[in-house]
């Protein structure tokens, strides 16, 4: 039999040539010919810049958002833009320049590669809810059915029965995790677009909950939060600079991963989210290495909620939200028609399993004219007591599937 000290010798050596290995498998992984990875750059840089702006406009506060459900809603929403507004919104979503064809393949292919998974679910929803009597392009709608896998939904919007329709669909669609997403339909309405999209991984290697124990996670005003604090040490993807600590966690499909970074001590969560973007999101995943650590890390919970049409109108997106100026004359003759909200939802739970996820985005479109009916280095210790930055990603096609500030775990 070893001795104690020789068997965690070779424990550490076989823990690294596992780690080796699975880095190995997923480095000269074959790229996925489909995936349009022009696309899914614009995806993430778009989702980059609407997160640090909603970052900056709430300071302090946990924002998580799913820059793949948003780009989405927003891209079938395109489909039906014309002129200046279909310009505007090509330039905010940062593919100015790809025929509208493409960008559908695009997404059609994107939807399937990554819903993929035997051993996560991983689940991408769309709808479109029309009012009856309303004309609509019929190419605007078979699009959507054809790359989107969008349910096409006549409805008197003028039933109480509709709104619940949609808020049961979001819903079944979220597992429960969202269970309303419009709270009343504005009498103006002519078409409601949904995208959801769904997660739920369990960790490679899960944190024993018999060691989860009450801690202490510091708020950004100095106030002490109780946590329930996870513990595992174990031979993770890590990366270390004067900035940052990051570790990647991997999900039993190791496609899948949720990246952490804990800011230095002596960086703020708020400024460490300042100018960063897709490109330095790349750079930076190149530069992780396999290497022993001790890993704190509190359960957490976020619900989050919000109205996007400031801030996609402070990315340029003027036009689509204006009744003097939208034109969606690809998808409906009406005049005029306009957006009048576009609403995001999330949630994230993260224990000692793994990670539930989900994300709702609704784009509410109104309009005027309408009927009444119508050499090892010694193991890192990474403690995350303090605000933090994470994302969910698939590694082969890069893809941001949720990402957030979380400042308060609770």
């Amino acid at each position: 039999m070893f001795q104690n000290g020789e068997a965690m010798q070779i424990l550490t050596v076989v823990s690294i040539f596992v780690g080796l290995f699975l880095m190995a498998c997923l480095a000269f992984a074959e790229v996925p010919e489909e995936i349009d990875f022009g696309l899914v750059k614009a995806d993430n840089d778009f989702g980059f810049v609407l997160f640090t702006g909603l970052a900056e406009m709430s300071q302090h506060e946990n924002v998580f958002i799913s820059p793949l459900s948003i780009a989405m809603a927003l891209q079938m929403c395109y489909n039906g833009a014309e002129g200046e507004t279909k310009t505007q919104m090509a330039s905010t979503m940062m593919f100015a320049g790809m025929p509208t064809d493409v960008l559908n393949i695009g997404n059609k292919q994107l939807i399937a590669h990554l819903t993929q998974s035997e051993k996560v679910r991983m689940e991408i929803a769309n709808s479109i809810w029309s009012r009856r009597g309303m004309p609509f392009n019929e190419r605007f709608i078979s699009t959507l059915t054809e790359f989107y896998g969008a349910s096409a939904n006549e409805r008197s919007f003028d039933d109480p029965a509709t709104l619940k329709e949609i808020n049961g669909w979001v819903a079944e669609k979220t597992h429960g995790k969202i269970e309303e997403i419009i709270r009343e339909l504005d009498p103006l309405s002519i078409l409601v677009l949904i995208n959801a999209v769904y997660f739920k991984g369990a960790w490679f290697e899960q944190f024993s909950p018999n060691i989860t124990r009450e801690d202490d996670f510091r708020l950004h005003n100095g106030d002490i939060q109780k946590v329930m604090m996870m513990f595992k040490s174990d031979n993770y993807s890590y990366l270390e600079t004067e900035e940052f600590q990051a570790v990647r966690l991997r999900y039993e499909d190791p496609r899948f991963e949720m990246v952490i970074f804990l800011p230095a001590e002596d960086n703020e969560l708020d400024d460490f989210i300042k100018n960063k973007d897709s490109a330095w999101w790349a750079s930076t995943a190149s530069q992780f290495q396999w290497r022993d650590g001790r890993l704190s890390l509190p359960r957490f919970k976020v619900e989050y909620e919000l109205t996007l049409n400031d801030a996609l109108m402070a990315m340029g997106m003027k036009d689509a939200f204006k009744e003097s100026s939208a034109d969606f004359s690809a998808m409906t003759p009406l005049k005029p028609a306009w957006i009048s909200k576009v609403i995001h939802k999330t949630y994230i739970e993260v224990d000692e399993e793994g990670t539930e996820a989900a994300a709702v985005t609704a784009i509410e479109m109104v309009g005027e004219t309408m009927a009444p009916d119508m050499d090892r280095p010694e193991p890192f210790t990474m403690r995350v007591d303090r605000p933090f930055f994470c994302a969910i990603t698939e590694r082969g096609s890069g893809a941001l599937l949720f990402m957030g500030a979380i400042f308060k775990p609770n």
